[in-house]
């Protein structure tokens, strides 16, 4: 976003947000002792698609998708839980992100298979 838009993330000015998201992000992420707006992951996303960005527009397309997947991350190790992601789940996480950023899977690294 920085580089596209420059925007920053951890230090939006209130000009930079389209009219339509201004006040409600002013409200919700501004932070009154250091007079910054920073944006969580979702609302940089919103932001994108505010600004018609194909990925923004993308992400909010499959947001309750992308929520589950979190979700799914959050309840493992690598998040803050005990349960693994799994193969399937991991199956689903490179398949969205391939489809979300538009990656050609045949550039993508391979990597042996680990003993289980």
């Amino acid at each position: 976003m920085q580089r596209q838009y420059g925007v920053s993330t951890d230090d939006v000015e209130s000009n930079q947000l389209p009219e339509a998201l201004r006040s409600e992000f002013e409200q919700k992420y501004g932070d009154p002792r250091e007079g910054k707006i920073r944006l969580p992951l979702f609302a940089a996303y919103r932001l994108l698609d505010a600004l018609g960005d194909a990925l923004g527009q993308r992400f909010m397309g499959r947001q309750e998708e992308i929520l589950k997947l979190l979700s799914l991350r959050n309840l493992s190790p690598l998040g803050h839980g005990e349960n693994p992601v799994g193969q399937e789940g991991y199956a689903r996480f490179r398949a969205l992100l391939v489809e979300l950023l538009e990656i050609d899977e045949a550039a993508l690294p391979k990597f042996a298979p680990l003993p289980l």
